[in-house]
């Protein structure tokens, strides 16, 4: 295996496959060879609110942008830009992106 390397640049510019059920968020997925529970990609999202649920655990970065998540029955986490969020398996929310959001993220 190379190993792949993606600039901050690349990262900004990078072409989004736009998901078929919402056309106002994409995401472009990576795999990594032996290691298929691990799913890692580039993310983007315009603005609006919108339910969430995850299985798995996350790790992103936020490239650009400014969003606020809501755990079910919890506090409010404003985030943006420069922001490493760790978020446990079995986080349920609500996403309100108030900027276009773009994040770096892992799965696992």
């Amino acid at each position: 295996m190379t190993i792949q390397k993606f600039t901050q640049q690349s990262l900004q510019d990078f072409a989004l496959t736009v998901g078929a059920h919402d056309p106002s968020r994409g995401s472009q997925k990576f795999s990594m060879p032996e290691r298929e529970p691990l799913e890692f990609g580039v993310w983007e999202s315009d603005v609006g609110t919108f339910e969430r649920a995850t299985p798995k655990g996350e790790l992103m970065f936020i490239l650009s942008g400014a969003a606020t998540f809501t755990e079910t029955d919890g506090p409010a986490l404003s985030f943006g830009a420069g922001d490493l969020l760790v978020v446990p398996p079995n986080t349920q929310g609500t996403w309100v992106v108030s900027e276009k959001l773009r994040k770096v993220y892992v799965m696992a």
